[in-house]
């Protein structure tokens, strides 16, 4: 009776194990049925104890079925991630009992010889994410067994140990290292270099610990003064020997893209964390590092740019390597130590730097079509990581070091490159692009040949001045100084604002001249006034373009803000002055046809019109207002309504009592004078409108206007019905409990206009011009203050949530 007992459990387990065999079977069976079946049974035996000892004994028994022995692997890893520590991000209950870890870690090194690949790497991957929780603690004796495993000559176990390790190494910590370092350095050194013995992924992985240990070391250097001479200094050299002898091989049998990528990659760390011992070797890793850039270029452009070659597996591997030659030199330039070395190379450096940011036809077709994904690809934050954006990187931390030579490398490629672009009108779209755009890298740089290279380039029709990053090269002051006599330039940004193939060129041309107009001191010159400006307005009004549209008003405002009078004076063959064209350019994009957007900056050119011609305008005006309100009342976007709220917030800080006799003869699109609409429009958006400037002027005159409108008495609008006032009235104290939120608030009810001199005695914000509006809080409490004296202060206050009442008691209300 007792020996059946004592036989029972082990009878139990043998069952558990025979019928996760079963399971196993009918996971790899091709009927869906017993396959959902077998996966719902595996979830029923993972809560077993002995569930992750059956997979360990299944995994590395050499006399299983295969099929079943990967399988198993592979559950094992999952199980490890999940059951193995409740500390685990995947843990699930329950957590694997201190016995079965124990048998677990007796049975899977063994695994790690296994000569399935399959199944060693699941097997060491399993090992290492054991080893993360257990060693050195629960498990000291691992690091002995994959050094024995090191040194056997089996090359699997070799392979094996070499994929532990590899994660292994990251989790050794600073006080572990010095017993590590000494004992495994040696063996990564004999493994890369024996190249005939092991593959080229187990030579990758003793490079990829090399770097690890390294870059850990240094680490620990900055604490303990002597660790980096006492751990690493001793191999370096014979590293450094060995790395030189892999870069120099050809890609074949015992190397690759990936090989050398690892290799530099470590050449990088120890240029980082040791300079001074690499000095010696530099003079023979450069030429190397140099003819793999310049040879891996035709690689790229072949497979890459132009596509002629069927894409494989290798290009990933090949685009890894260019990274890490561009990490190489930017650590290189980092260093005092080799910026002299670089320095002299610097012009054939650029060149191929810009070579290797071509972009592929591919490319071309999608920005073209789309422009959105272009700022997409090339955001600075994009996700997406390419060799073209990585030579952007480095061309950018070059330039910020040394703008001359980084010049004169440009200079070098345009040299032999801009003849290709000649013969087609959408290459030299392109090229112009991507020409000015480096340009603009270096307009710090005050070299005199700067000027002679620009107006040079600019002198072939075919290539058009007009990339946005430019107009930023007229933001600095010697740019303007230098250019705004040119008159050269200034008929080549003309010749382009009228360029039907690309749209593009229309809309950077305008913007420049728009900088260069700003820039320039009235006068202006003839060529300004004569000839870009009426170009400037017949594209603005010839186009559909809403970017063309938007640009061109806000070119024609740098016109009327700079030199109103010669606008105003010149005219053309019809006799129509400049001030008329203006005007044209206005009603166009207050059209209530076109898009919304087109009128998104109407509101600043409209402002400035008013405020720069005044009585010039004459019954203009009223026709631009008229215009105003029907867009208003297509308007859906915010920026755009506000940018035509602006012009009513100018106007009562200017023409009040003509703004609100306008308002109030006019109807609005409900029946009901204009101004209640504008009130509303302006008074809903208030809390909304973004930009200091904007606040500063709508929120002091949309409190003045609701000031006069409660203190009038005369009532314009009492012509209308006693019904129509009642249920006006509603709709106003639900409008002003929504504005007092945001410690404004509006009513219809108009006032005379000499109410006006009372607010602007009374008030302190009458002695607060536009540029003096900074105390926007000291201004709203001496507002509100007054406006709690008012008789219907109760009307409005009875709107007020806890959160607003509480703020008006912190000022005393």
């Amino acid at each position: 009776m007792s020996a059946a007992g004592s036989a029972r459990p082990g009878s139990v387990q043998q069952g558990l194990k025979e019928a996760l065999i079963e399971t196993l079977t009918a996971i790899l069976s091709p009927v869906q049925e017993v396959r959902a079946a077998a996966e719902e049974q595996i979830k029923v035996l993972e809560v077993t104890e002995e569930f992750g000892v059956h997979l360990a004994e299944l995994t590395v028994d050499p006399q299983g079925a295969l099929a079943i022995r990967q399988l198993a692997s592979v559950i094992l890893k999952q199980y490890v991630e999940t059951h193995w520590c409740s500390q685990s991000e995947k843990f699930r209950p329950p957590e694997t009992t201190d016995q079965a870890k124990a048998a677990i870690r007796e049975l899977l090194p063994s695994g790690l010889r296994e000569s399935i690949s399959k199944v060693r790497s699941s097997v060491a991957y399993a090992v290492s994410a054991i080893a993360h929780w257990d060693w050195p603690e629960a498990w000291p004796q691992l690091f002995t067994l994959l050094m024995e495993m090191l040194v056997s000559g089996d090359v699997n176990a070799v392979h094996g140990a070499m994929r532990v390790l590899t994660e292994f190494t990251r989790e050794v910590t600073d006080t572990q290292m010095p017993l590590v370092a000494p004992v495994i350095l040696p063996e990564m050194y004999k493994i890369f270099t024996m190249a005939e013995v092991y593959s080229i992924r187990t030579r990758s992985r003793a490079v990829e610990i090399f770097t690890t240990c390294a870059n850990l070391i240094c680490a620990i250097e900055e604490l303990e003064k002597g660790a980096a001479k006492a751990l690493i200094f001793p191999v370096v050299q014979q590293f450094t020997e060995a790395f030189v002898q892999a870069l120099q091989m050809p890609d074949g049998p015992t190397s690759d893209s990936g090989l050398k990528m690892e290799v530099l990659k470590a050449v990088t760390a120890l240029v980082k964390n040791f300079p001074k011992p690499m000095v010696s070797s530099m003079q023979q890793i450069l030429p190397i590092v140099w003819n793999t850039l310049t040879e891996s270029i035709f690689t790229y452009v072949r497979t890459e740019v132009n596509d002629t070659e069927e894409n494989s597996s290798l290009v990933l591997g090949f685009e890894n390597l260019v990274f890490s030659i561009f990490e190489f030199v930017h650590t290189l330039l980092e260093n005092n130590k080799f910026k002299s070395t670089v320095r002299k190379a610097l012009p054939e450096l650029i060149y191929y730097i810009i070579l290797y940011m071509q972009i592929t036809e591919d490319q071309i077709k999608v920005w073209t079509a789309n422009p959105q994904q272009f700022v997409e690809d090339e955001d600075d934050d994009t996700f997406s990581y390419s060799v073209r954006i990585s030579a952007q990187d480095l061309l950018l931390v070059r330039e910020q070091q040394k703008k001359y030579h980084c010049l004169v490398g440009v200079q070098r490629y345009t040299k032999f490159t801009v003849r290709y672009f000649f013969d087609a009108k959408k290459c030299s779209c392109l090229f112009n692009f991507s020409f000015i755009k480096i340009i603009n890298i270096y307009f710090n740089s005050k070299v005199q040949f700067f000027n002679l290279m620009l107006l040079k380039q600019q002198s072939n029709k075919k290539i058009n001045l007009s990339d946005r990053e430019i107009t930023h090269l007229w933001k600095r002051e010697f740019i303007t100084e230098k250019y705004q006599q040119k008159q050269e330039l200034i008929m080549i940004l003309s010749e382009n604002i009228g360029f039907s193939f690309c749209s593009a060129l229309s809309q950077t041309s305008i913007d420049i001249l728009t900088t260069v107009v700003r820039n320039t001191k009235p006068p202006l010159s003839e060529l300004l006034v004569c000839q870009a400006f009426p170009v400037v307005a017949q594209c603005t009004l010839r186009t559909d373009d809403n970017a063309i549209m938007q640009n061109g008003g806000e070119c024609l405002r740098a016109y009327v803000s700079i030199a109103l009078e010669q606008v105003a004076q010149w005219r053309d063959d019809q006799g129509n002055s400049g001030l008329w064209y203006v005007m044209q350019v206005v009603n166009q994009l207050l059209d209530p046809r076109t898009s919304e957007f087109t009128a998104a900056f109407v509101g600043r050119l409209v402002s400035t019109l008013i405020s720069r011609a005044g009585t010039e305008l004459g019954e203009q005006l009223d026709q631009i207002l008229r215009a105003i309100l029907s867009k208003m009342q297509q308007a859906e976007t915010l920026s755009v309504m506000q940018s035509l709220i602006m012009v009513f917030a100018h106007l009562v800080h200017s023409q009040l009592e003509p703004l609100l006799e306008f308002l109030c003869s006019l109807p609005g699109p409900t029946g009901k004078p204009a101004l209640e609409f504008v009130m509303t429009e302006w008074m809903s958006r208030q809390h909304l409108f973004y930009g200091q400037y904007e606040g500063k002027v709508s929120r002091p005159f949309s409190n003045q206007l609701l000031f006069l409108l409660l203190l009038d008495s005369s009532g314009m609008w009492e012509d209308q019905g006693e019904d129509e006032v009642e249920d006006d009235d509603d709709e106003d104290e639900g409008l002003a409990g929504q504005l007092l939120s945001d410690l404004i608030a509006a009513n219809k009810y108009g006032t005379s206009i000499s109410s006006l001199d009372f607010i602007l005695i009374s008030s302190k914000s009458s002695s607060l011009s536009l540029s003096q509006c900074s105390r926007q809080n000291a201004y709203l409490t001496d507002f509100l203050t007054q406006f709690a004296q008012q008789p219907c202060y109760s009307m409005f206050s009875g709107h007020l949530n806890q959160a607003e009442r509480q703020t008006l008691q912190s000022i005393g209300l």
